[in-house]
């Protein structure tokens, strides 16, 4: 969780095409939801569980935008279905030859 904080907030502070992109609508509207997600802390019925939950929201949201404006949206989508894919087909191969591993 530490890397993609650290990666996220490294993407954000020196990154001038995601500054851009946080710049635009689609962009304001994400940091809308992270500071939701941080302003909701005080209320949480656990405040340690909480601010995990934050820490590690900022850190997808932000290495996954770090991503989107390094490589392009095209490539991370892609990427992502290929990891998805891959994630399936180790499964099911699990699933079949030693179903003991495989169930849940």
């Amino acid at each position: 969780m530490i890397r993609e904080i650290g990666l996220g907030l490294w993407g954000v502070l020196t990154n001038q095409k995601l500054k851009r992109l946080l710049n635009s609508i689609p962009g304001l509207l994400v940091l809308a939801l992270v500071f939701w997600h941080v302003a909701t802390i005080p209320t949480a019925l656990k405040l340690s569980v909480a601010i995990a939950s934050a820490l590690a929201f900022f850190g997808i949201v932000s290495l996954t935008l770090t991503a989107v404006a390094m490589q392009g949206a095209q490539k991370v989508i892609f990427d992502a279905c290929l990891g998805l894919a891959l994630y399936e087909v180790v499964s099911l191969v699990l699933y079949v030859v030693s179903p003991e591993v495989a169930i849940y």
